[in-house]
């Protein structure tokens, strides 16, 4: 906690207790602008995001990912409530290896293309030539 949060905790809780602004800078030797700050802030909570966040426990990660091992790190990551990131680095850090595979098509010859494969024929590659009109010397 910063040292300014903890003099408006004292600072409200002084207020709560009913003393005046000029009495509380006297008091915890600030000035009575920070008092009156303090005061219209009303609210020393820490904004949201801000600092550190909180480490990944591996045990809760290593039950996650055994409870459901075919699950995807994004789908972990959203369970736990923090980035993927963390829980691949935790993952890493256990020794262990994600489990799901993105199929991906395995490109076979010629699929997609009605022409013939190519030759490494010179016979055929004249005789193309010479049918699209192209004449070799």
């Amino acid at each position: 906690m910063s040292k300014q949060r903890d003099i408006c905790l004292q600072i409200h809780a002084l207020l709560e207790g009913g003393k005046t602004p000029t009495e509380i800078s006297k008091q915890l030797g600030v000035t009575r602008q920070m008092v009156y700050s303090c005061k219209a802030k009303r609210t020393v909570k820490k904004k949201a995001g801000s600092g550190r966040k909180t480490k990944l426990d591996l045990q809760v990660v290593k039950d996650t990912l055994e409870a459901a091992p075919l699950k995807s790190m994004q789908s972990h990551a959203k369970d736990l409530e923090t980035l993927e990131a963390s829980v691949q680095s935790a993952v890493k850090k256990l020794g262990r290896k994600s489990l799901v595979r993105v199929e991906r098509p395995i490109l076979k010859e010629n699929e997609g293309d009605p022409s013939p494969p190519l030759s490494d024929s010179s016979e055929q590659f004249e005789e193309g030539m010479c049918k699209l009109g192209h004449h070799l010397f």
